[in-house]
């Protein structure tokens, strides 16, 4: 006699970074069509062209792993990231769990850093108030997501807020790009590039319980109270009567909280989503909202995933009916590569026919320096300029051990030499 154990796949994750996938500093792999984007996908990996397994890896939580064992499911990584598979009642076909998940079951998981230079090739703020990962989850109740992203619904443009240069905010209807560090939405700080579902600034808000805040204009500062909130009710209060040096990091801890029946005990505060409220001697800050659990945010992942059985939406459910859906979902962490400015340096001044070379793409900051006119997106390969009507040039690829952030804007830099010329193709 014999038996026959079927699996079926509940969900897969894939991990789509335009780093990678670009072919060109202006190409949006998100704004092709979704065959040419499996397309362009199924070549890359036929000629090992996507080493995302290099940088960044999905792994279960260890709650997680009981999690799956315990309702016969299997976790598989993939060159993309990975699926869960689920055992299914025997029968041809069969879509019904071997063992009826509840309702309220989560499956957690991290997406582990490999390679710190991650941070560097992809669009997130050199300046941060807080060390904040990402969260993302398959929750939409609000159907502001647009699948099969994970991330939240790109912000609206917000007056005051400092923008940092490649940081994404919705204007007018449309996705843009900051050209610069900006506070303003004049048009020419911004770069359209109508893709919606990239994580941003938005979901990068997971933090330990134990953390330092820094303000970002610190100028005046010599007072704070911060406090903890959840639903508007205060969790904790911590105060700064006398802050005599504002530029360095204030230390938070939300890790207890005092026990109101009892003032000589602490009481644990649970993992979980509360506000930020910050006030100083100089106004309120806007309230922030952060996600506390140490476990997540372990400085080795780039953030977690948390995937609900009940999602709130049926297009980012789990199952449908109880059964497992048909074809799965496949959901898409969707990363963008940084916006940069190039910047060329020598040894000795730049000849007159060097300059001319590239005038066209390429502005002189001093004898010895030239940087790109517009900001380009790091991409992998050979650094090609080209326009209509003008020479394509080919200059050196940017290392990415020299990417830094310097006077409101983030440059890329490359040392040209004799044995690496400015121009590769003359």
């Amino acid at each position: 006699m014999s038996f026959q154990i079927t699996y079926r796949r509940l969900f897969e994750l894939q991990i789509l970074h335009e780093f990678f996938l670009a072919e060109g500093p202006d190409d949006l792999f998100f704004s092709l069509s979704l065959q040419d984007r499996q397309a362009r996908l199924e070549k890359k990996l036929l000629f090992n062209q996507y080493p995302l397994n290099n940088h960044l890896e999905l792994l279960p939580t260890a709650e997680c792993s009981a999690q799956l064992q315990k309702h016969k499911m299997k976790f598989v990584p993939t060159k993309l990231g990975g699926f869960v598979g689920i055992q299914v009642e025997s029968g041809n076909n069969s879509l019904r769990p071997f063992i009826t998940p509840s309702s309220t079951l989560s499956l957690d998981f991290v997406v582990r850093i490999k390679d710190p230079k991650i941070w560097t090739i992809s669009q997130a703020r050199f300046d941060m108030s807080s060390p904040a990962i990402y969260y993302l989850s398959n929750r939409n109740p609000n159907s502001n997501k647009a699948f099969p992203s994970l991330a939240e619904s790109t912000d609206a443009f917000q007056a005051g807020y400092a923008y940092e240069m490649g940081e994404l905010a919705m204007i007018n209807n449309r996705v843009h790009t900051a050209k610069k560090d900006t506070n303003s939405n004049a048009a020419g700080d911004w770069i359209a590039v109508d893709v919606a579902g990239y994580v941003t600034e938005h979901d990068r808000f997971l933090l330990p319980k134990k953390f330092a805040y820094q303000f970002q204009d610190f100028v005046g500062i010599n007072t704070a109270t911060v406090k903890l909130e959840q639903g508007g009710v205060v969790i904790k209060e911590i105060s700064f009567p006398q802050i005599t040096r504002p530029e360095l990091p204030l230390g938070l801890d939300f890790s207890t909280k005092p026990d109101p029946a009892d003032n000589t005990r602490s009481l644990s505060i649970p993992n979980g989503v509360y506000d930020l409220a910050i006030d100083t001697n100089l106004g309120t800050l806007p309230l922030q909202k952060i996600h506390l659990h140490d476990t997540w945010s372990s400085g080795r992942n780039l953030g977690a995933i948390e995937f609900f059985l009940d999602a709130g939406d049926p297009n980012y459910a789990l199952l449908a009916g109880g059964m497992v859906r048909d074809p799965h979902p496949v959901f898409e962490l969707r990363l963008k590569n940084r916006l940069t400015h190039l910047r060329y340096t020598q040894k000795k001044p730049y000849t007159a026919t060097e300059k001319t070379k590239v005038a066209n793409y390429l502005d002189e900051i001093t004898p010895e320096v030239l940087a790109t006119k517009t900001p380009r997106s790091l991409i992998t390969g050979a650094t090609i300029f080209q326009a209509p009507s003008i020479q394509t040039i080919i200059l050196p690829a940017p290392s990415l051990d020299f990417i830094s952030k310097e006077f409101g804007a983030i440059y890329a830099d490359i040392f040209v030499s004799t044995v690496n010329p400015l121009v590769k193709n003359s």
